[in-house]
């Protein structure tokens, strides 16, 4: 079950929404479908639904002596053609979609961050975010101290104090260049020959407050860096500490717009003949024409932006090497698969792929495994899912080149992606016109934001001949 606490705290009027909306929207295209929708998908249906109600009453009060007087019915209209597209867009699969209440919004997400200096670890250090794994410090947490700089090349004599005390007995390790000084567990630090000036005699680190005075035989030609224990139980006020940030990135909403042309004539002609409403068909037609563009467009995105692998694409041949048969070598695609799954989970330190999106020659040997279950989607239009294998959702793309293919990740939650869709009016619609030449107008738009937050959750391959 999805946890959906996240769209709700974005979306504060999300339960007043969702009464609003759900009778007779978001239950009807539920029953049509026949799929029952998760809470995030009905919370981002009934937002857009709100933004496209609320542009159509701003409209007719704008423009209040021009608009027709069927108002009301094209009003249901556009509000069904939203309920159309919307839950039927492949972006919910594979990336992050939030609703926008305004041309203008924000990704918001929590970054954390190291608080304290400690060892090698910088205060202000990002270590995870919801877009990122940078990777943690093992010990940061723990009584290790690893690698703290001490000194400076260039000196001989280094004075100073550790700075995690008291420290445990036993434990420092100073490293100059290749070698190593080393405490006794009684507060004298001990070298290999050569290492210490053999003036003062003797060179002394204070357990207590981690005071410390040796002397080098020779310049130090790198910095001087120690590793030791402190005791923590002894001083509980010495605690490192994690600072949470939330982050902003701003976006602007564009608008993809369609205008539609027929003759009255050509109209009245299927009407009489072959009993189809043009209009009706006309908007069955550009509002999958709108729902996949908005689909490429996300999904050439990934492709062009895919950063896992960095700037190559990851290959596999699909010419069978001699004495393997075809069946058994369309397996090794999968062993890509892994691969480019394990590339992604080498970049971020944090998730593996789980989706694939293919043109039609990934298609045919994805499709072609024993173990891929069709969705058994029909009559679709563009990218659509056109299955599972796996554990993995595949992705049917013709917009991609026929031997191009994307491993992607997206986790249970939709701020778990590296590429967000911010639908604002997912579909707008002008009524129908038809003026002294006969000639019927319709326009349509759609206005969203996008944005790539982490493109190392995608690695793009290519099959080669």
């Amino acid at each position: 079950m999805r946890n959906c606490d996240e769209m709700r705290s974005m979306v504060p009027s999300a339960d007043l929404l969702l009464e609003r909306w759900s009778p007779g929207y978001i239950n009807v295209v539920e029953e049509v479908t026949g799929k029952r929708m998760d809470v995030d998908r009905k919370i981002i249906l009934a937002s857009c639904l709100e933004n496209t109600n609320s542009t159509l009453r701003n409209a007719s009060d704008l423009y209040e002596t021009t608009m027709p007087s069927d108002v009301g019915p094209f009003k249901k209209f556009a509000l069904e053609l939203v309920s159309a597209v919307v839950p039927s867009l492949v972006a919910y699969d594979i990336v992050s979609v939030q609703p926008m209440s305004n041309r203008i919004g924000e990704i918001r997400y929590i970054k954390y961050l190291y608080g304290t200096k400690k060892g090698s670890v910088a205060a202000g250090t990002e270590y995870s975010s919801a877009l990122n794994f940078t990777g943690g410090n093992f010990n940061y947490s723990s009584e290790i101290i690893d690698t703290e700089v001490i000194g400076t090349s260039g000196e001989t004599q280094y004075v100073g104090n550790l700075e995690y005390t008291p420290v445990r007995p036993g434990t420092v390790q100073i490293t100059v260049g290749s070698s190593v000084i080393t405490d006794d567990g009684a507060g004298n630090l001990l070298a290999p020959a050569g290492i210490l000036a053999a003036a003062p005699a003797t060179h002394k680190v204070s357990y207590a407050d981690g005071a410390f005075d040796f002397t080098l035989a020779d310049v130090a030609d790198s910095d001087i860096s120690a590793t030791y224990e402190y005791n923590l139980e002894n001083n509980p006020n010495n605690i490192p500490q994690i600072d949470i940030k939330m982050e902003i990135i701003p976006v602007l909403a564009r608008s993809r717009k369609l205008r539609a042309l027929y003759a009255f004539e050509s109209a009245y002609d299927m009407q009489r003949d072959y009993g189809v409403d043009i209009n009706a068909a006309l908007v069955a037609n550009i509002a999958s024409e709108i729902r996949h563009e908005i689909d490429g467009e996300i999904l050439n995105d990934l492709f062009v932006q895919a950063g896992a692998q960095g700037s190559q694409s990851i290959t596999w041949s699909k010419t069978p090497p001699a004495g393997i048969s075809v069946r058994d070598h369309y397996e090794s695609f999968w062993n890509k698969v892994i691969q480019m799954s394990n590339v992604i989970f080498n970049a971020t330190k944090r998730a593996s792929g789980t989706f694939i999106v293919g043109g039609a020659e990934c298609a045919n040997i994805v499709e072609s495994l024993p173990d891929f279950v069709p969705s058994g989607a029909t009559g679709v239009v563009g990218p659509h899912v056109a299955g599972t294998i796996r554990g993995y959702t595949f992705i049917k793309n013709p917009y991609y080149p026929t031997n191009a293919f994307v491993v992607g990740y997206k986790g249970a939650t939709f701020l778990e992606a590296g590429y967000t869709y911010l639908p604002y009016l997912p579909v707008m619609s002008t009524s129908l016109i038809m003026l002294d030449d006969f000639i019927g107008r319709r326009g349509f738009a759609t206005s969203y934001a996008k944005k790539m937050t982490n493109n190392k959750l995608y690695c793009k391959g290519t099959i080669t001949a």
